[in-house]
Formats: structure tokens, C-alpha cells, sequence
């Protein structure tokens, strides 16, 4: 779904149950689809997400805590490089047992080190 003109935020997400069995969400670049990260409710509980790739979507905001959850046993991509997210990266993020690469790289507003959480 990257390079096109999309717009509207990550909020207007469909029904959770509509994607039990999505593995792979890449939406970037979409520099117009801006607004604030979906929240993690947005994905089931037991979601085979194994790779959200949103690199310059306009993203704002901050991470949600629930993010550890979200994918805790499939999630091994995370990549949301060149938006615009602002606070703390969440200890939550080490929860995710199975992720293999974050990129939160150039988000100018992100003020935190890395979790000591991630990597344990």
C-alpha cells in the first residue's frame, strides 16, 4: 500500500476481526496519511502481524504502551522511521519476544533511549 496518496490516519482502520490473519502491513511512504498512530485495539489479540512497515506516513503522536502487546508473539518488523512521533519509546516494546528490527530513525520529536527492556 507504500507510495501512493492515501490519507486519513491509521484511526480509520477497519474491524479487528477483519485482519486475524494479516501478516504483513506496509503503508509507506504515504506522506498525506498523517494523524495519530492506530491504537493497538485496532489488531486482535491474537493478531499473526509479523511486520508493520509505515516509514513517512506523517505519523504523529506518541507510541501507545499496548505496542508490546500487539504482536508480543509474531511482531518481527517494526518500522516507523521518517514521521513525526514525539515522547518515549515504551518499555512495553520488550515484550515483543520475536522482533528482530525497529526503526523509529528520524522522528525528531522521539526524546528517550532505547528500553532497557529490549533485547532481554
Amino acid at each position: 500500500l507504500g507510495n501512493n496518496s492515501f490519507a486519513g490516519g491509521l484511526v480509520d482502520w477497519a474491524s479487528p476481526s477483519a485482519h486475524a490473519r494479516l501478516e504483513y502491513l506496509g503503508l509507506g511512504p504515504n506522506g498525506n496519511l498523517g494523524g495519530p498512530f492506530f491504537p493497538p485495539s485496532a489488531l486482535p489479540a491474537n493478531s499473526s502481524l509479523a511486520a508493520l512497515v509505515a516509514p513517512a506516513c506523517a505519523l504523529t503522536g506518541t507510541l501507545p504502551t499496548e505496542l508490546g502487546a500487539m504482536g508480543a508473539r509474531a511482531l518481527l518488523e517494526l518500522d516507523l522511521r521518517s514521521n513525526a512521533l514525539t515522547g518515549s519509546l515504551p518499555s512495553e516494546l520488550g515484550l515483543l519476544a520475536a522482533v528482530e528490527a525497529i526503526d523509529v530513525s528520524q522522528n525528531g520529536g522521539l526524546n528517550s533511549s532505547l528500553p532497557s527492556e529490549l533485547g532481554r
